[in-house]
This record gives C-alpha cells, sequence and structure tokens, in this order.
C-alpha cells in the first residue's frame, strides 16, 4: 500500500483499519532529513506498534514490512 496525501498520512494511517486490512508493505512518506527523528515519528512509532518494521527509505519515502510476511525482507 502506497500512501501518499500531501501531509494527511498521519490522519489516513490513524483511521485505518489494521485488523480487516494487513498490507504486506506500506510505503509512505515522512518529511525530514534525519532518519533516526523520522523513526520516532508519529508515523513510524504508529507503524512499528502495529507490527511492521523499516526495511528502507528512499528520500521521504520509507518502506515498511508487516513482521510476519513471508518474503526475503
Amino acid at each position: 500500500m502506497n500512501i501518499d496525501v500531501e501531509g494527511a498520512e498521519l490522519e489516513i494511517l490513524q483511521s485505518f483499519d489494521f485488523e480487516k486490512y494487513t498490507p504486506s508493505i506500506i510505503a509512505i512518506e515522512i518529511h525530514g532529513n534525519d532518519i533516526v527523528k523520522n523513526l520516532n515519528s508519529d508515523i513510524a512509532v504508529l507503524l512499528l506498534s502495529k507490527g511492521y518494521r523499516l526495511v528502507g527509505c528512499a528520500v521521504i519515502t520509507y518502506f515498511f514490512v508487516k513482521n510476519e510476511a513471508n518474503s526475503i525482507l
């Protein structure tokens, strides 16, 4: 799932039904140039609490994978 909603990413995630839908990969924008700081953002904290882990980033797009997803990541 790719979320790019011009600054409303957190609002979308907070309303997303993670019990009903469990995407294997979530690509989402987290603005800022400090990866460590961005991992403490509300967006990252929410995804980490939902069982996702960060596997990479490209500029401001961060890629989170569901922990139990069967993949090589």
